[in-house]
Protein backbone atom coordinates (compact mmCIF):
# COMPACT_ATOMS: atom_id res chain seq x y z
CA UNK A 1 0.00 0.00 0.00
CA UNK A 2 2.86 2.36 0.83
CA UNK A 3 4.42 1.78 -2.60
CA UNK A 4 1.12 2.55 -4.34
CA UNK A 5 0.71 5.75 -2.35
CA UNK A 6 4.30 6.78 -3.25
CA UNK A 7 3.65 6.07 -6.93
CA UNK A 8 0.45 8.13 -6.93
CA UNK A 9 2.22 11.07 -5.27
CA UNK A 10 5.06 10.91 -7.81
CA UNK A 11 2.64 10.71 -10.73
CA UNK A 12 0.70 13.72 -9.45
CA UNK A 13 3.97 15.63 -8.97
CA UNK A 14 5.07 14.74 -12.48
CA UNK A 15 1.77 15.85 -13.98
CA UNK A 16 2.01 19.17 -12.15
CA UNK A 17 5.60 19.71 -13.31
CA UNK A 18 4.70 18.85 -16.91
CA UNK A 19 1.61 21.07 -16.80
CA UNK A 20 3.59 24.01 -15.44
CA UNK A 21 6.35 23.63 -18.03
CA UNK A 22 4.20 22.92 -21.09
CA UNK A 23 3.37 26.60 -21.71
CA UNK A 24 3.32 26.32 -25.49
CA UNK A 25 2.91 23.49 -27.96
CA UNK A 26 5.48 24.85 -30.38
CA UNK A 27 8.93 23.33 -30.38
CA UNK A 28 11.48 25.88 -29.32
CA UNK A 29 13.17 27.83 -26.60
CA UNK A 30 13.66 31.51 -25.99
CA UNK A 31 17.17 32.72 -25.35
CA UNK A 32 18.03 35.49 -22.92
CA UNK A 33 17.82 38.04 -25.73
CA UNK A 34 14.28 36.98 -26.61
CA UNK A 35 15.31 35.13 -29.78
CA UNK A 36 13.39 31.95 -30.59
CA UNK A 37 15.47 28.85 -31.35
CA UNK A 38 13.99 25.66 -32.83
CA UNK A 39 14.79 22.39 -31.11
CA UNK A 40 16.46 19.63 -33.08
CA UNK A 41 13.99 16.76 -33.72
CA UNK A 42 15.52 13.39 -32.88
CA UNK A 43 14.57 9.74 -32.64
CA UNK A 44 15.54 8.49 -29.19
CA UNK A 45 15.91 5.09 -27.54
CA UNK A 46 15.42 3.69 -24.03
CA UNK A 47 18.36 4.52 -21.77
CA UNK A 48 19.64 7.28 -24.04
CA UNK A 49 21.73 10.07 -22.53
CA UNK A 50 20.35 13.52 -23.40
CA UNK A 51 22.98 16.28 -23.34
CA UNK A 52 21.38 18.93 -25.59
CA UNK A 53 17.89 20.36 -26.07
CA UNK A 54 15.76 18.13 -28.30
CA UNK A 55 12.29 17.62 -29.70
CA UNK A 56 11.44 13.94 -29.38
CA UNK A 57 10.00 12.39 -32.54
CA UNK A 58 8.97 8.93 -31.27
CA UNK A 59 7.38 7.03 -28.37
CA UNK A 60 9.46 4.80 -26.12
CA UNK A 61 7.80 1.56 -24.97
CA UNK A 62 8.79 -1.25 -22.62
CA UNK A 63 11.99 0.38 -21.40
CA UNK A 64 13.57 -2.31 -19.19
CA UNK A 65 15.47 0.17 -16.99
CA UNK A 66 15.87 3.98 -16.94
CA UNK A 67 13.92 5.65 -19.75
CA UNK A 68 16.11 8.71 -20.40
CA UNK A 69 19.13 10.18 -18.64
CA UNK A 70 19.60 13.97 -18.56
CA UNK A 71 23.32 14.85 -18.62
CA UNK A 72 23.49 18.63 -19.07
CA UNK A 73 22.35 21.89 -17.49
CA UNK A 74 19.91 24.36 -19.08
CA UNK A 75 18.34 22.11 -21.71
CA UNK A 76 14.79 21.40 -22.88
CA UNK A 77 13.46 17.88 -23.38
CA UNK A 78 10.27 18.40 -25.38
CA UNK A 79 8.44 15.07 -25.61
CA UNK A 80 6.13 16.57 -28.29
CA UNK A 81 3.12 14.58 -27.07
CA UNK A 82 5.03 11.29 -27.00
CA UNK A 83 5.13 8.67 -24.25
CA UNK A 84 8.12 7.31 -22.35
CA UNK A 85 6.92 3.97 -20.93
CA UNK A 86 8.67 1.40 -18.79
CA UNK A 87 8.11 -2.32 -18.75
CA UNK A 88 5.78 -2.01 -15.75
CA UNK A 89 7.86 -4.34 -13.59
CA UNK A 90 8.10 -2.39 -10.35
CA UNK A 91 9.40 -3.66 -7.04
CA UNK A 92 11.83 -6.07 -8.70
CA UNK A 93 14.73 -4.79 -6.58
CA UNK A 94 15.93 -2.51 -9.39
CA UNK A 95 15.03 1.18 -9.19
CA UNK A 96 13.85 2.34 -12.61
CA UNK A 97 13.19 6.06 -13.12
CA UNK A 98 11.49 7.24 -16.30
CA UNK A 99 13.71 10.32 -16.54
CA UNK A 100 16.85 10.56 -14.42
CA UNK A 101 18.00 14.11 -13.73
CA UNK A 102 20.96 13.82 -11.39
CA UNK A 103 22.90 16.94 -10.39
CA UNK A 104 21.79 19.15 -13.28
CA UNK A 105 19.91 22.45 -13.12
CA UNK A 106 17.71 24.53 -15.42
CA UNK A 107 16.26 21.48 -17.17
CA UNK A 108 12.73 21.61 -18.62
CA UNK A 109 10.77 18.45 -19.44
CA UNK A 110 7.51 19.21 -21.22
CA UNK A 111 4.65 18.07 -23.47
CA UNK A 112 4.55 14.34 -22.84
CA UNK A 113 3.74 11.40 -20.60
CA UNK A 114 6.05 9.26 -18.48
CA UNK A 115 4.55 6.05 -17.07
CA UNK A 116 5.15 2.51 -15.86
CA UNK A 117 8.39 3.24 -13.99
CA UNK A 118 9.16 3.08 -10.25
CA UNK A 119 9.51 6.89 -10.41
CA UNK A 120 8.43 9.08 -13.32
CA UNK A 121 11.09 11.78 -12.87
CA UNK A 122 13.98 11.46 -10.43
CA UNK A 123 15.42 14.80 -9.28
CA UNK A 124 18.50 13.47 -7.48
CA UNK A 125 20.66 16.45 -6.48
CA UNK A 126 19.01 18.68 -9.08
Amino acid sequence: MRGIRRSVILIVLTVVVLALTSGTSSAGTTTGGGRYNSLAARVIACGQVINASILVSNDLANCPATGLIIDADNIVLDLAGHVVAGDGINGDGVWDPGILLSGHHGVTVRNGTVRQFDTAVSLDGA
